[in-house]
């Protein structure tokens, strides 16, 4: 049962990230660095997960605070779990405002901002009301209904596609990637990052299931995620979307009853997946402080300041093209963050695993 719940982790990010953020980092930027950035992000994370995994597998009782504790001391590891915490509330922050931004522009438009980031912030503060299972079971159950939604959208967009138009954007897709490509692609495996909360439900964690999972799901699902939506708009056009698949499938015209575009099935995805990523960021983030800190208080103060953050920052980023601006330089911290940390704890487990085998 726990490995379910793993893969379902995986999925949910893979799905989310390769629909809502990874296009729009790559395919308004395709005309200079084409689609190579999609396999060069998948060997990033494969090697990650590689490292990651040896330590996580290694502790299979501990979470990222004990690991970080262990592994480089006090007050070292105590820097790194405070950064990894924030990168979690960041993520958070950027998700919720970045789901604000299609409820200003499709659903209701005259709202003030302040006053839509005040209701939103009602699903991070669920957070306070849930435990590490009911995260777990919600998030599996949710991940099921996102990836029927998924499909049926990724069939209509086929549809939709033009041979010429599919073939041209296969032809002229390999250039070299940029490094924003190339975090937006690893970023959608980005998955096995929960593994700092839940290591010790999933604990071994299987390398060779990650990787079925990263090739026949991650890989499927970008390519898809970017493949549809340049070949429906076509590259110059593509360069001044910001929602780029929600105006893609605002193009798709279907007969379901009373569904006639394909925009009445993209916001219930949309909705979901942003809804279950602020409230799972935000979760972790917090459950993370309650491990740090023996005083439950403190972790209910931070995250109160955190939310309060969410509001005010949501009302002074005014135009959507500064929020994915600021997410594709947030990109590249979060994968170095990453990376850094896979391979020092590598090199770390390393040394401490020699050094007991001297003694």
């Amino acid at each position: 049962m726990n490995a379910i719940f793993y893969i379902s982790l995986l999925t949910y990010f893979m799905i989310n990230h390769a629909i809502f953020n990874a296009p729009s980092v790559i395919s308004r930027n395709y005309l200079q660095f084409g689609l190579s950035a999609v396999p060069i992000g998948l060997l990033l994370a494969v090697i990650n997960i590689s490292l990651l995994l040896s330590v996580y597998n290694r502790f299979p009782k501990f979470t990222m605070i004990e690991i970080n504790r262990y592994l480089c001391g006090k007050y070292v590891g105590g820097i790194l779990s405070i950064l990894h915490v924030a990168l979690l509330f960041v993520t958070g922050f950027l998700m919720f405002r970045a789901i604000l931004e299609p409820i200003i522009e499709f659903l209701m438009p005259n709202t003030p901002v302040w006053f839509l980031a005040i209701l939103l912030i009602t699903v991070p503060l669920l957070t306070f009301l849930h435990t590490d299972s009911t995260i777990l079971y919600m998030t599996a159950f949710f991940t099921a209904i996102a990836f029927i939604l998924m499909l049926i959208i990724f069939w209509l967009g086929f549809k939709e596609i033009h041979g010429v138009m599919f073939q041209g954007v296969l032809v002229h897709a390999w250039k070299p990637p940029s490094l924003q490509g190339i975090t937006a692609a690893a970023f959608v495996y980005g998955g096995y990052s929960c593994l700092a909360v839940w290591n010790p439900y999933f604990a071994p964690t299987s390398l060779k299931k990650s990787l079925v999972v990263f090739i026949s799901v991650g890989l499927v699902v970008t390519l898809c995620g970017l493949i549809i939506p340049l070949s429906v708009f076509g590259p110059w056009a593509i360069r001044n979307l910001n929602l780029v698949w929600i105006m893609t499938a605002e193009t798709f015209a279907i007969d379901l009853f009373v569904i006639e575009r394909g925009m009445f099935l993209f916001i219930p995805l949309l909705l979901l997946c942003g809804y279950m990523g602020i409230l799972l960021h935000t979760y972790k983030g917090y459950r993370l402080l309650n491990i740090m800190f023996k005083k439950k208080m403190i972790s209910k103060i931070s995250l109160g300041f955190v939310l309060a953050s969410y509001v005010i920052f949501s009302w002074f980023i005014k135009e959507p093209a500064v929020l994915f601006n600021y997410f594709e330089q947030y990109l590249v911290v979060w994968v170095i963050e990453q990376n850094v940390i896979g391979i020092l704890w590598y090199v770390l487990a390393k040394r401490k695993e020699r050094g007991l085998l001297a003694s």
